[in-house]
């Protein structure tokens, strides 16, 4: 913020700390996270499913609930990821009308521990390197994700899908405050427990949130660009968050 003489926020929280640091409210735009615009763009683009597995599992499975999963951060390598990977299986084998569809992070340690504890576990998929516009279509068929992705909880709040965050805690706490969003970080008991919990809702009608974006963040900083260097006379308009 010290090198900065505009500054793009993308919350409510993200303008409120930066006014707490001392930058003044005229260098400050509420813009939204361009990572919605990105999310938002892609999906209305209705691209074909390139991944062969996924797109066998989506185009003839409309009978599952579809469990989105993915695990990478570092702090959770080890027993943390085996817990998340014991958790999954349980969840299959507690709730018969489920499909969980996990992503592999590529690291080899890693993949091994979950294809260890998973292989072969019935209605669960083992998905390798999708594309984020296949990664994208998965996720929005989702009833439940379950990450330690930053990005992810981003992406399933604002399609409105619930998500157990398998962290201790989260710089998205907008999530946990409008209900999308738990906390459980990676003991097995409570992630099943949540998970279960979520998924007796069902196929409940998801609608977009507008937590972190609304699709049109690049548009409001292109004006704002726009008119300060005067070559445009329109009023910026703010992003107005609603959960």
């Amino acid at each position: 913020t010290r090198l900065a003489d505009f500054h793009f926020a993308p919350t409510l929280l993200a303008k409120k700390n930066l006014l707490e640091e001392g930058v003044a409210e005229s260098q400050i735009l509420l813009a939204g996270n361009t990572v919605v615009d990105a999310l938002f763009w892609i999906l209305n683009q209705n691209l074909p499913v390139s991944h062969p597995v996924l797109k066998e599992e989506l185009e003839h499975d409309h009978s599952h609930l579809l469990v989105t999963v993915t695990a990478h951060r570092r702090e959770n390598w080890g027993e943390g990821i085996q817990n998340v990977a014991s958790a999954v299986k349980m969840i299959a084998k507690m709730n018969g009308s489920v499909k969980i569809f996990f992503a592999l992070h590529p690291n080899p340690s890693v993949r091994e521990m979950v294809l260890r504890e998973l292989a072969g576990t019935p209605r669960v998929i083992l998905l390798d390197s999708l594309e984020y516009p296949d990664f994208l279509k998965l996720l929005s068929r989702s009833a439940l994700v379950i990450s330690d992705s930053g990005g992810v909880q981003e992406e399933a709040a604002s399609l409105g899908i619930p998500v157990l965050i398998t962290r201790e805690s989260t710089e998205r706490p907008e999530i946990v405050e409008t209900g999308l969003g738990v906390l459980v970080g990676c003991r097995r008991e409570e992630i099943v427990r949540q998970a279960l919990s979520f998924l007796r809702e069902g196929t409940l009608p998801r609608e977009r949130r507008y937590l972190f974006g609304d699709g049109n963040a690049s548009l409001r900083i292109l004006d704002f660009v726009s008119h300060l260097f005067r070559l445009s006379d329109r009023d910026v308009q703010e992003f107005a968050p609603s959960s």
